[in-house]
């Protein structure tokens, strides 16, 4: 019976650190969006204030992560389920991106 558990202990912890890399994953695109988002400042006729607000929301989404991932450890000895939505919620998000972009691409006829 112990042995199970010691066996039960080893795969819930592999599973934590793999949603931690997963979670954090989106990070490696960051240099990406900030490029993209530099033509947020195209339009001339936009409120600049809504650009700017705009420009730092989305270029701050490697700290919504990081801090996403300091919540997750602290409520995780008290509570694993919540824990696990919080690791699950950035990859749940990316992918839903993912397929939004690529059915946009299919309906429109792009590349």
């Amino acid at each position: 019976m112990e042995q199970k558990d010691i066996q039960t202990s080893k795969n819930n912890r592999i599973t934590l650190i793999v949603l931690k890399i997963l979670s954090l994953f989106p990070i490696l695109f960051w240099p990406m969006v900030f490029f993209g988002s530099i033509f947020i400042f195209d339009d001339p006729n936009a409120n600049p204030t809504h650009q700017y607000i705009l420009f730092y929301g989305v270029n701050a989404y490697p700290i919504y992560l990081i801090i996403n991932m300091i919540i997750s450890n602290k409520i995780y000895p008290r509570n694993h389920k919540l824990s696990i939505g919080l690791y699950l919620w950035p990859v749940s998000l990316f992918g839903f991106v993912v397929v939004y972009v690529t059915i946009s691409q299919l309906i429109s006829g792009g590349g």
